[in-house]
């Protein structure tokens, strides 16, 4: 599969979830926040393990690669957070932060400028190697 719609699915798959969480119960929501926790972190590995450091090469996407990496911090430092908390208004003031950061951070890379320049800098036999190495990576991670 091509890099660039393996993180497409991803993106779609963890929105699907935000959803589910946000018309849920609280007790509902922590089962959901954690399957929402476990997709993100694997996500940010094989973005930052395999694909981010492909496009590094790329001098048209080096500041968007930062950029990248930046909003993941804020995404991880937002999951630690909301791990500590038990429920409550904190915990869902706290999953509205995530749903905000984590959406702009998708949109950007899709519908922004990284997506589209990638297609345009990386050959779609590249990509589909690059979508085997996201998968490998994929796979690797969630059996650790």
């Amino acid at each position: 599969m091509d890099a660039l719609e393996l993180l497409k699915q991803d993106h779609a798959k963890v929105k699907e979830l935000f959803e589910e969480a946000e018309s849920a119960d609280q007790n509902e929501q922590k089962t959901i926040f954690k399957q929402i926790k476990t997709e993100l972190e694997v996500h940010a590995h094989i973005e930052e393990s395999v694909f981010y450091p492909a496009m590094q090469k790329f001098n048209e996407l080096k500041e968007m690669v930062r950029e990248s990496v930046e909003e993941h911090n804020k995404v991880k430092t937002l999951l630690k957070e909301m791990d500590t908390l038990s429920g409550g208004e904190d915990f869902e003031d706290r999953l509205e932060e995530l749903i905000d950061n984590v959406e702009h951070h998708a949109e950007e890379e899709e519908e922004g400028k990284m997506f589209p320049k990638v297609r345009e800098l990386v050959s779609s036999t590249e990509l589909e190697k690059l979508g085997n190495q996201l998968q490998a990576a994929k796979g690797q991670r969630k059996a650790s």
